[in-house]
């Protein structure tokens, strides 16, 4: 889900909004509410929200303001404005940063809900922009396909099932929905396995629907399942027709969600030595017998998950890997790598790995696929330090931050993408836990901290000199308003008292 803040000096406008619409339903999450500028830019910077409606009008600074310094962290934040009668010249302004959607009070919930339709629909179609080698539903198809065997290959090689529900489904929640959509699982016997699977994915192919099936198959048992739709009934009676000469009773299971279908398999398959999984056009076959596939599979999960990861199993994993010559294998390696990468970034930083998703999709030699999978290896080991433990964390954002305090565009977001190549989410969370403070509190105390220093210091620089020493940018104002707030003091108050030059 697409995460949302309201901003708004009137708190009966923030509630209005807030209870007022079915944020849910429409695949966005409200992450909180802000009254003025200040306070929004602190959450923004925290929690990272894809969409901001804010006003325009605000004690501290305006909503055009606040957009300009949104601008400087991130400049895919969706803005919805909300504004009165006569302040149409700011929005005017607004538009200038790239502002699409302007809300006139009062509004009702009808123009929220179209705004918010149109910007999700844009969002979506940014995370699976289609190609003109590729369309948006068959790269769709791939990631869900990928990350379904990612989760079923990772359970079923290391056995552990007792917290995959928790874990693996928070990994992979924004690339898969594993609890919007209701699913349907048929479940049958028979043993005239090879047969059965052809006829099933000469079914699903004649079906001519836009429906990702899959199909587990192990031993004498196999499992269908895919999203419910209103065709439900008519897939039923085509499978049926294509097997039922080879099989017994089908069972029908109506699911609530892909999480719950999932989970279903998952406890099928924790006593099998091996299993097929088929999305109607290939087939992937795992086996705990298969020394190299469970090797690969553990080299790649090592290369995601937080213990420390000793640089000999790093090369070993690599050049492993690296030295088997089989395309079909390197590209299902390449796809698994890149999904676990997808895994943890952030939604606009997937836009752009999928590029690399296509690249592989339509790879004709080992090679092109060879160097795809050791970019990958080496960006993930570059992210995790290879050696490092991942408590470090903290202490890592800590020291970039005062060794770049004049760079405007500290966030948790950038450093998340740029420093730490990790999802952000998951260090605000780290940081949190590590330090006892929000990444916004610390930013601003340091920036601070800094800027009593070159107040009391001998260089005697004007205040809008510290203002840009400090991050602050060109914008002494802020600045200002800021140290006030935090120290009681302006900025020249505090040198006035506080100066320690000679005389």
């Amino acid at each position: 889900m697409y995460k949302l803040l309201i901003v708004d000096d009137e708190r009966i406008i923030r509630e209005t909004i807030a209870n007022l619409i079915d944020w849910a339903a429409l695949g966005i999450r409200l992450v909180g509410s802000a009254k003025n500028g200040f306070e929004a830019y602190d959450m923004i910077v925290d929690d990272c929200p894809d969409i901001v409606m804010t006003d325009i009008k605000m004690p501290g600074f305006s909503g055009i303001e606040l957009i300009e310094k949104v601008r400087l962290i991130n400049e895919s934040t969706q803005f919805v404005i909300l504004s009165g009668y006569g302040e149409f010249e700011f929005a005017k302004i607004a538009m200038r940063f790239g502002v699409k959607y302007y809300l006139l009070k009062p509004c009702n919930e009808s123009q929220i809900i179209d705004a918010m339709q149109r910007i999700v629909k844009e969002l979506d179609s940014g995370l699976l922009r289609s190609n003109s080698e590729i369309g948006g539903a068959e790269l769709k198809s791939i990631l869900y396909h990928t990350v379904l065997m990612n989760i079923f290959s990772e359970v079923f090689i290391r056995g552990d099932l007792l917290t995959v529900r928790a874990r693996l489904f928070a990994r992979y929640e924004l690339l898969l929905d594993f609890f919007k959509f209701p699913y349907v699982l048929f479940s049958f016997s028979t043993e005239r396995t090879n047969r059965t699977l052809s006829s099933l994915e000469a079914s699903f192919k004649s079906l001519g629907m836009r429906v990702d099936f899959s199909v587990l198959n192990s031993g004498d048992r196999f499992f269908v399942f895919f999203r419910s739709n209103l065709e439900n009934d008519a897939i039923f009676e085509k499978i049926n027709r294509a097997i039922c000469a080879d099989v017994g009773k089908i069972e029908r299971r109506d699911l609530k969600n892909l999480a719950d279908t999932v989970w279903i398999c998952l406890h099928e398959l924790a006593s099998v030595d091996s299993f097929i999984y088929s999305d109607g056009l290939d087939r992937l076959w795992f086996s705990r017998n298969d020394e190299f596939l469970i090797s690969t599979q553990r080299f790649i999960s090592s290369l995601f998950e937080s213990a420390e990861f000793p640089k000999n199993s790093f090369s070993d994993g690599y050049f492993s890997i690296l030295r088997r010559k089989d395309l079909r294998f390197l590209k299902q390696v390449a796809i698994s790598l890149i999904v676990s990468t997808l895994s943890q970034l952030s939604v606009l930083a997937i836009l752009q790995a999928t590029e690399r998703l296509i690249a592989i999709y339509h790879a004709a030699d080992v090679e092109s696929v060879a160097a795809v999978i050791e970019g990958e290896i080496r960006k993930s080991a570059r992210r995790r330090g290879v050696s490092e433990k991942q408590s470090g964390i903290s202490s890592k954002i800590i020291a970039y931050v005062k060794n770049h305090i004049e760079d405007p565009r500290l966030s948790l977001k950038w450093i998340a993408e740029n420093v730490l190549f990790m999802n952000e989410d998951y260090i605000s969370r780290r940081f949190v836990k590590e330090t006892d403070k929000k990444f916004s509190e610390f930013l601003t105390e340091t920036r601070l901290e800094k800027a009593k220093e070159f107040l009391s210091g001998f260089d005697g620089d004007k205040i809008s000199e510290i203002a840009v020493r400090t991050g602050f940018g060109n914008n002494p104002k802020y600045f200002s308003q800021i140290f006030k707030r935090y120290t009681g003091y302006s900025p020249s108050e505090y040198r006035d008292r506080f100066y320690l030059g000679p005389g």
